[in-house]
């Protein structure tokens, strides 16, 4: 069974009434997010305008023994540069509309990849149905598709406006990037991805797929982006103390970060932390007994394996993750794809790197997931406009079961302070993580469509 696309008049159309139907929810939830903004106290903005204030000054800016520590690449705080010269009263308004902003560029980006099927002629149409018609049932069609991907990726991206974080700033270049890629424009992609990882350095994991791909152009320009852009705070700013900012964090931070092994930097990142939603960090949980329980320390171990078995078991947890993310990006899986094809299977890759992201990371915590939206969407696309398969709906449902139901909001602190230790977030990622492999792989097989 062939897919029926529509034609760029179509798709241009229905991006206008999309944005129609969205533009008035976008005023009420900016509305209310920025009345809640300021009525919580300050998080982590806080945490990048004084490392901002700092790297101004030439000062210090990795200070692992501080209570919220910036541990993040030095090109990250040089966006905040402006922020932090604004009246504090202010920065935390700024920086809210900002992340809209940013919030709103993803959404356009994604839904711009996903239009030759969103804005389809819906399948079992009858064939003398009216223009009305047809549009009345794509629009309830798209409605679900989006109030399902709020309720599996809502809790992550609203996250990020809770915690007044700065992991749109990543997701909206990562997204950038694999727009441009979709689009085959190597040059944009590279230059995206290797600023999201100047940013915070988990993105670097699309550089090695371009090779692997032999994008060589895209990989180059993305290396050359990182680099410069690393490279950039020591031009403009330098350290009062000598060496390099580049050097001074991976001395603090990077160096103490052990393959397999769950990461340990004295004041910045501990073993045990039910925050960490990583592969190693809920491995190391699970297999580690604590005797005296604390409020944030307590035992949720199943097993207790020498600390040489568990280093190895974390090896091959990532490695395999590793290796699926590789063959479900081999090369010849894209080839003899038409335009809107080859951009949604690039989504669907880039969904897969955005799990790898975060379960590869030596820290992930609950502002980092808002980038499952990219599986999520892309699995849910799959579900509701090209397949019915149910291993895909098993696990979008288990994604709902075990990452929405199980916030705190619903289930209390304790109780969700417990399920964050037994890694309810980590289960949520390896299900879109396998959910989009599955995807990769069965459409991979997929005659390509005839228009």
């Amino acid at each position: 069974m062939t897919e029926r696309k529509p034609t760029d008049a179509a798709v241009t159309a229905g991006s206008r009434a999309w944005w129609k139907l969205a533009l008035p929810w976008l005023v009420v939830v900016a509305v209310l997010g920025l009345w809640i903004t300021y009525k919580r106290a300050p998080d982590e903005l806080p945490v990048y305008t004084k490392a901002a204030e700092r790297m101004l000054a030439g000062e210090e800016i990795y200070r692992p023994l501080e209570n919220k520590p910036f541990t993040y690449p030095p090109f990250f705080a040089m966006p905040f540069m402006p922020l932090d010269l604004l009246p504090e009263v202010l920065q935390k308004g700024v920086f809210f509309f900002v992340n809209m902003g940013l919030a709103v560029g993803i959404l356009v980006l994604l839904r711009r990849m996903l239009a030759p099927w969103l804005d389809a002629r819906p399948s079992g149409s009858p064939d003398d149905a009216n223009d009305e018609q047809v549009a009345s049932r794509r629009w309830r069609k798209e409605a679900l598709f989006w109030f399902l991907c709020f309720l599996l990726a809502g809790r992550h991206v609203s996250a990020v406006f809770e915690n007044q974080s700065h992991d749109l700033v990543v997701f909206f270049f990562v997204m950038l990037g694999t727009y441009a890629y979709g689009r085959r424009k190597q040059a944009t992609a590279g230059a995206s991805q290797g600023i999201a990882a100047a940013c915070k350095a988990t993105p670097i994991v699309f550089l090695p797929v371009y090779l692997w791909q032999g994008r060589f152009r895209a990989a180059i320009v993305g290396a050359v982006a990182l680099v410069a852009m690393l490279l950039l705070p020591d031009l403009l700013f330098p350290r009062a103390a000598g060496g390099t900012w580049v050097g001074a964090w991976f001395d603090t931070f990077i160096s103490k970060i052990n393959p397999g092994q769950a990461a340990e930097a004295p004041g910045a990142w501990s073993s045990w932390n039910y925050l960490n939603q990583n592969l190693t960090g809920t491995l190391y949980r699970l297999s580690t007994p604590i005797a005296d329980a604390t409020e944030h320390a307590f035992d949720v171990s199943l097993w207790n394996p020498s600390r040489e078995v568990l280093k190895y078991t974390g090896y091959l947890l990532q490695l395999g993750i590793i290796a699926i993310a590789a063959f479900s990006c081999l090369p010849r899986w894209s080839r003899g794809l038409d335009d809107a094809q080859y951009a949604l299977r690039k989504l669907g890759e880039a969904g897969l790197l955005a799990c790898c992201m975060l379960l590869l990371s030596p820290m992930s915590s609950k502002s980092h997931f808002c980038v499952l939206l990219i599986p999520i969407a892309w699995c849910l696309l799959d579900l509701l406009y090209r397949k019915r398969d149910r291993i895909v709906g098993t696990l979008l449902v288990l994604i709902f079961v075990i990452g929405t139901l199980t916030t705190k909001g619903l289930l209390g602190n304790q109780l969700g302070n417990q399920l964050l230790a037994r890694g309810t977030v980590t289960f949520a990622t390896l299900c879109a993580f396998f959910a989009t492999a599955h995807v990769l792989f069965y459409s991979s097989r997929r005659k390509p469509a005839q228009d």
